[in-house]
């Protein structure tokens, strides 16, 4: 019987990236395992947020679970919207998985020149904070009647 000894080609690996996911999937994808599977306590501290454009306003939804209404504070300097929270922990608790953790966090948004900065108004229910800021009067589109 004739064998032959045959090697399969092989081709350089390039990194897998996956732009939808961002960068945990990327990082998962290409680091060790070891560095992907550790011990050690993984902290996120940035809060998922949603961005509407409504026709008379902007909205941002933040979720936040977890996380009272007196622990957030809202500061506009200048054309930016930074919303801050902390949230202090009273035990330390071992967890099996731990997906969300807010210790402190903080999300800032470059607000454009549509947005009326003095009529910014924010409410906060079941774990969602929804921030309303409203469009300027001018620049709102008027719809004109023909006669």
């Amino acid at each position: 019987m004739y064998t032959q000894n045959c090697k399969r080609p092989t081709r350089n690996r390039k990194p897998v990236y996956f732009p939808h996911f961002g960068n945990i999937l990327n990082e998962l994808m290409n680091s060790p395992i070891d560095r992907v599977i550790h011990e050690k306590k993984v902290q996120f501290n940035r809060p998922m947020a949603n961005i509407f454009d409504h026709e008379d306003q902007y909205e941002i939804h933040l979720a936040l679970p977890g996380i009272s209404k007196s622990q957030i504070e809202l500061n506009l300097e200048k054309d930016v919207l930074s919303i801050k929270g902390s949230v202090e922990s009273k035990e330390e608790t071992k967890y099996h998985l731990r997906e969300f953790n807010f210790s402190q966090f903080e999300r800032k948004f470059n607000l454009p020149e549509l947005a009326d900065k003095e009529n910014i108004s924010a409410q906060f229910k079941n774990g969602v904070l929804i921030v309303s800021i409203p469009k300027k009067e001018a620049l709102k589109p008027k719809t004109i009647n023909i006669k």
